[in-house]
């Protein structure tokens, strides 16, 4: 908002600074149930080219907080962005493996790419689901980050996405 007053345009930002948060609230706890017998199923790991993730102090853990994910790369320990190896990928035995990669990733390989490739990583093996979410929607805590969200909300089981809803969050304020 300070940005939109310093530059005049005040209400153009107060409309975004609108959106934002009301995008942010359908996606508040998606991966979230409220049945406790359930079995939901949401330890995630966010992995980028590299095996770089982000713990629960950046914002990709923020969003998967938010989303009612479980970081599982927080079991080792993980804060700030770190690197996560194949091997500790493999005993985490993540429910949801969600793979950040870059427009561009495709045409141009690269070896920090491989590693999202990796033939062990492959879901049917490991029983977990794989998600692709490009990398500009969490570079930066801009309005693609209700993008990010929305995109893995939408992935949420149908159980999982009845109760979403409450309360907006660790992501209810942009500033």
């Amino acid at each position: 908002l300070e940005v939109g007053e310093a530059i005049g345009q005040r209400d153009r930002a107060l409309r975004l600074n609108a959106e934002y948060r009301s995008a942010l609230r359908r996606t508040a706890g998606a991966w979230r149930t409220n049945d406790p017998g359930g079995q939901l199923h949401n330890r995630a790991v966010l992995l980028g080219a590299g095996g770089f993730t982000g713990g629960a102090d950046t914002l990709a853990g923020s969003v998967l907080a938010h989303l009612g994910l479980v970081d599982a790369a927080q079991r080792f320990g993980a804060e700030g962005w770190g690197r996560v190896g194949i091997e500790e990928l493999l005993r985490l035995r993540p429910d949801i493996l969600i793979i950040t990669v870059g427009a561009d990733a495709a045409r141009e390989p690269s070896m920090s790419i491989d590693v999202l490739r990796h033939p062990a990583l492959r879901s049917a093996a490991l029983g977990m689901r794989r998600i692709v979410a490009p990398t500009t929607d969490w570079s930066c805590g801009t309005p693609l980050v209700a993008r990010a969200a929305a995109r893995l909300a939408a992935r949420a089981p149908r159980a999982a996405r009845r109760t979403v809803g409450g309360t907006a969050g660790p992501m209810a304020d942009p500033r």
